[in-house]
């Protein structure tokens, strides 16, 4: 039995008290794999480490995989709680229920006419003030902050060597801003020079000692020499010395660098000092990132481990501002489609925020029709004749609005058989539907209006098909993967589909050259660490990391590597630490090109 199954809630337990247990899970959850992230990112912890701790607390699960699984159980128990209230949870609202299961601040529950409640998290409207500071403690101590009005901090700095502990004191309360403890690196590479003249012997030391490895050296032009623990140099230029280190079966690249001067006096040679731990955080709160507004005195605690040194370079004051809700600018008409047909509305021609706050939707369910939403644009289809009435709900997080009551009308079957998407041209008074030319690239080329995007096997549905069932189009904005030379070896598709010329390999070792498109992150000592990249060579995709596919309605979590067309649509992002790649739609590989 795992850590995580034993923090399970018993199934006696009374359904609030089981979705309070699962809320203080998931707050756990995000903390833990927060830290881990972090240290896997700054290189404290290798892949292997991270896989092995999930392997043994989560069941190899990854944070996405737990909260999903937890969110299941909570949606049950909503569920029953619903039914046993005689009202019902509209479908298109998972996302809202996510913010309201996380219990971080009030709810508003909206009722809707004769079906059930939607659900919005919101918030105290807050902003954020940076204040730099210059706080050096090598000892512990505590420093006064001249600020007023808070109701949240977090600050930002650097550890050096050991551990410790930030805390937020005002009046009675001691609140943890943040803490952490360096530590030293399993494996290591270093020189016994930053700086050598030429025909200068460089002598290597790889920790630990007894351990299998080879050392590569790479210059300036990404020309790669196998050396030894010795050798001469013979070329200036910066260089770049990887140990691959194979610790019983188990590879691992560590790096460090020098520099070859131009010239033969080895009395200008720099030795290279020891390094010392650093662990860097940014803009971190534990329990201080909310609390009710005080006018007390701030004051920073601080408790380090003897021979320590924590540098503070900012504190960011949480402040309570004025808000006001998102308002409608039009109101939304009536709509009429057939059976089968489609009819797409964009939400925020409707909808603007006076504060220039992002606008959540949410949408009352009607029978008869599929109605779902992504991000902003409402999709609707007629599945059975009648007539309903519908709302839309947006949220800025911080107050809750809706739309007028529209009325949905379903007709008959088209007898003929619309099979495309269609488009609502709306305005104050009236709606008409009209069928759209489909855009596949940029020279405004359409085609067949009875494109098949049905076929139950994504890979094998024509790739301007949209990852779901209903066909939907974008505009032509696809984003190319390109070398370092511009050459295009991958392109993420309009509708998020991601074209290989080669094929995907997962958890793979390190092999990137200096001409793939790398995404990785940096260390505490500023090297980076490659963990996504696509072969310049071969077209490959590898990660050391898992792929995801068909993940169109998820949001990138603060902090990933996103990327994103013209139109500010994200088609793929990536976790650089854990070496994770989530694509709007599926990878299709073996293309014989990949130029529109």
């Amino acid at each position: 039995m795992t850590a995580f199954s034993r923090a399970w809630p018993a199934e006696h337990l009374p359904p609030a008290e089981r979705l309070q247990v699962f809320d203080e899970l998931k707050t756990r959850v995000h903390k833990e794999f927060a830290h881990l992230d972090t240290a896997l990112g700054q290189g404290y912890i290798t892949l292997d480490e991270y896989r092995f701790y999930l392997k043994q607390v989560y069941d190899g699960k990854d944070e996405r995989e737990v909260m999903d699984l937890i969110r299941r159980e909570e949606a049950t128990i909503r569920e029953s709680i619903s039914a046993a209230r005689g009202s019902k949870m509209p479908a298109a609202a998972a996302f809202m229920i996510f913010l309201v299961l996380t219990g971080l601040a009030g709810v508003i529950l909206v009722l809707n006419p004769g079906q059930g409640i939607t659900g919005f998290v919101t918030y105290d409207a807050t902003e954020e003030v940076s204040v730099p500071v210059d706080l050096l403690f090598t000892e512990q101590g505590n420093a006064s902050l001249n600020i007023t009005n808070v109701t949240g901090l977090k600050a930002s700095g650097i550890l050096t060597d050991g551990s410790a502990s930030v805390y937020l004191r005002f009046a009675d309360q001691r609140l943890l801003v943040w803490e952490g403890e360096t530590s030293v690196p399993v494996y290591s590479v270093r020189t016994d020079k930053e700086s050598y003249a030429l025909n200068s012997t460089v002598n290597v030391t790889v920790t630990p000692a007894n351990v299998s490895y080879t050392l590569w050296l790479t210059d300036e032009a990404g020309e790669k020499t196998l050396v030894q623990e010795q050798f001469v140099t013979t070329t200036p230029g910066d260089f770049v010395l990887d140990a691959l280190i194979n610790d019983t079966g188990n590879v691992t690249k560590v790096s460090t660098s020098f520099t070859v001067r131009n010239d033969t006096n080895a009395s200008n040679d720099v030795l290279r000092e020891e390094e010392a731990a650093q662990l860097a955080f940014a803009a971190t709160c534990v329990d201080s990132c909310a609390f009710n507004q005080t006018n007390e005195t701030l004051l920073l605690d601080v408790e380090l481990s003897e021979g320590s040194r924590l540098e503070i370079s900012e504190v960011i004051s949480v402040h309570e501002r004025a808000n006001n809700a998102p308002a409608m600018t039009q109101e939304l008409p009536d709509i009429e489609l057939r059976i089968g047909e489609h009819v797409e509305i964009e939400l925020l021609d409707y909808f603007e925020d006076p504060d220039g706050d992002m606008i959540t939707f949410d949408f009352m369910n009607v029978g008869g029709v599929d109605i779902t939403l992504d991000e902003s644009t409402l999709f609707i289809e007629g599945l059975e004749a009648g007539i309903g009435q519908s709302i839309v709900y947006a949220s800025d997080l911080y107050e809750l609005s809706q739309s007028n009551l529209f009325t949905i009308t379903v007709l008959g079957s088209n007898t003929s058989n619309v099979t495309n998407s269609t488009n609502t041209t709306q305005n104050n008074t009236n709606s008409t539907v009209v069928t759209p030319p489909v855009v596949i690239n940029d020279t405004n080329m359409t085609v067949n209006e009875t494109l098949d995007c049905s076929n139950p096997d994504p890979n094998a549905r024509p790739i301007e098909c949209l990852q779901q069932e209903s066909p939907v189009y974008f505009p032509p904005q696809a984003i190319y993967i390109t070398t370092t030379g511009r050459t295009p070896i991958a392109r993420i598709t309009p509708i998020g589909n991601l074209l290989l010329t080669g094929e995907v390999h997962e958890q793979a070792s390190f092999t990137a050259n200096t001409r793939d498109y790398v995404i990785g992150y940096e260390n505490e000592f500023g090297r980076f660490t490659p963990t996504i990249w696509f072969d310049s060579d071969t077209g490959n995709l590898y990660l050391t990391g898992r792929l995801y596919e068909e993940r169109i309605s998820e949001v990138p979590p603060p902090g990933s590597y996103a990327l994103r067309n013209r139109k500010g649509i994200t088609l793929a992002w990536a976790n650089q630490g854990r070496g994770d790649l989530y694509v709007r739609g599926n990878v299709i590989p073996y293309r014989t090109t990949i130029i529109e």
